[in-house]
């Protein structure tokens, strides 16, 4: 559903209107985010996530677990989170004081918590008077850089000493990997998946992709094209379904292929993405230049798919292990 964009404008104008500022309660401050602006605590104690890979985690991977009191997911039932968390952060779930709701927001069990900070998805817009009726409510944007959409994460959690110092290691480390892979720039690299229905093509992959851009690496034109007029961006990942047709356009001189186990028990493996690649496409690999070349890596996705700095640093060890100092074959000309 697009917004009515008669009352955003007027939103906007209320917002930034000086006479009409907010004034917030002593102990709050004035919290400016993507559904407008929010007195929150100035150092929140009681923290509710609705989202467990891009604020939950966050907030866990910058020390702030004891500030959480509820989040979505399950601490048993969802094996793919709860393997993340492990596999990241070495955390068991079970052993934390976090309540887990499940997948729908439960109001009624929000409210009983006594949260005094929400933290809100793009897509929850239909509860947000109710969310805010429970505890000061701040909604995530998806339009700004994922570095900085952690940033404003750890702002609202009261934790951006631990984010600078996070963010500082992180740069550093980027600096000292580009050195290794001087020729990035001319490196061009696509990220796709495949499962049993469709081979998908991202634009964006949490973490991964940034590093990528931070180490200077390229994109083909035609990933960008695939995407013109796609309006369903969310939590920085974003893809497109690819024909077989068309399969030509994730050749690349690095392509990274996800494969995936969040409805399962058991990790797939990199055969679970060449054999779905050779169901939608037979002999997939003679039509793909970077397939011959032996330039595709094939990765579990979970541990790049988050936000959270220890996501980054995965994406790093990622890269550092199939590309750097590798001699390449140039695929696209």
């Amino acid at each position: 559903m697009k917004p009515n964009l008669t009352v955003l404008a007027a939103l906007v104008a209320f917002a930034a209107t000086p006479a009409l500022a907010q004034d917030c309660p002593e102990g709050q401050r004035l919290f400016e985010h993507a559904a407008g602006e929010t007195c929150i605590p100035e150092n929140p104690q009681r923290i509710a996530s609705l989202h467990r890979l891009t604020a939950t985690l966050t907030l866990m991977d910058l020390g702030a677990m004891d500030r959480i009191v509820a989040s979505e997911g399950h601490p048993t039932e969802d094996a793919y989170f709860s393997d993340l968390v492990s596999s990241l952060l070495d955390i068991d779930l079970q052993d934390t004081d976090i309540t887990f709701y499940g997948w729908e927001v439960d109001l009624e069990r929000l409210a009983a918590l006594e949260p005094d900070l929400i933290i809100a998805r793009p897509w929850d817009t239909e509860i947000y008077d109710q969310l805010g009726q429970i505890a000061p409510m701040i909604s995530l944007p998806i339009d700004v850089d994922f570095l900085d959409y952690m940033g404003i994460i750890a702002d609202a959690g009261g934790v951006e000493a631990e984010y600078d110092a996070a963010r500082a290691a992180y740069e550093a480390r980027i600096e000292t990997v580009r050195l290794r892979i001087p020729n990035a720039p001319e490196i061009e690299v696509a990220v796709i998946y495949a499962d049993d229905s469709e081979i998908g093509l991202y634009n964006n992959f949490y973490a991964l992709t940034q590093v990528l851009d931070d180490l200077g690496f390229s994109r083909r034109d035609v990933v960008d094209e695939a995407f013109l007029g796609f309006e369903g961006a969310y939590d920085h990942a974003t893809s497109v379904p690819i024909s077989a047709e068309r399969i030509d356009i994730i050749d690349a001189d690095i392509l990274f292929a996800a494969y995936w186990y969040p409805w399962t028990d058991e990790k797939p493996g990199r055969n679970f993405i060449r054999d779905n690649l050779d169901a939608q496409v037979p002999g997939f690999c003679q039509f793909l230049e970077v397939c011959e070349a032996r330039q595709i890596v094939y990765f579990d996705a979970a541990e790049t798919y988050s936000g959270s700095f220890a996501s980054l640093h995965a994406a790093i060890d990622l890269i550092e292990q199939h590309v750097a100092n590798r001699d390449l074959v140039q695929v696209i000309e």
